[in-house]
């Protein structure tokens, strides 16, 4: 099969002039796989609104199956950012994602919830496992997760 039969060779083994990239940061590997092969795979951060979580088990499947498709040829990570109006504050995690925030808020005003939003991917970013190393970001759902990112341009 040539390189350009499989989309997915450029992501397993990536090179630059024909010869393999050697990664100077050091990758944290999964348990599935050898130290060696997981250092030389992409390592994708995945920011997402919804995820499901034990108390909604079938809360946007298509996001963990897109997730799931890709651990074959990445090393994946996925932030659970979900911030929604409610009753009063809450803020719950959700052990299904590497990092979760779920909070409620007790308002009704959605640029509040945006801003919460925000700063929590802000806070998520800051104090991150610096010893993983992320090459792509993928932002899933946007809305309200990457609201004010116009304002950083």
């Amino acid at each position: 099969m040539r390189a350009l039969d499989d989309p997915w060779r450029c992501l397993a083994n990536p090179v630059k002039n024909g010869a393999p990239l050697n990664h100077t940061r050091q990758g944290m590997p999964s348990s599935r796989k050898s130290y060696g092969e997981a250092a030389s795979r992409l390592h994708v951060l995945h920011i997402t609104a919804w995820y499901p979580t034990p108390e909604a088990p079938l809360e946007t499947p298509f996001v963990q199956r897109h997730v799931q498709a890709l651990d074959a040829h990445v090393e994946n990570q996925v932030w659970h950012v979900d911030v929604r109006p409610g009753s009063r504050w809450s803020l719950q995690g959700n052990p299904k994602a590497d990092r979760a925030f779920i909070v409620r808020c007790a308002t009704q005003r959605w640029r509040v919830v945006e801003w919460v939003a925000g700063l929590l991917i802000l806070w998520a970013w800051l104090t991150r496992d610096r010893r993983r190393r992320i090459d792509a970001i993928n932002f899933h759902l946007a809305y309200p997760n990457c609201a004010w990112i116009g304002c950083c341009a």
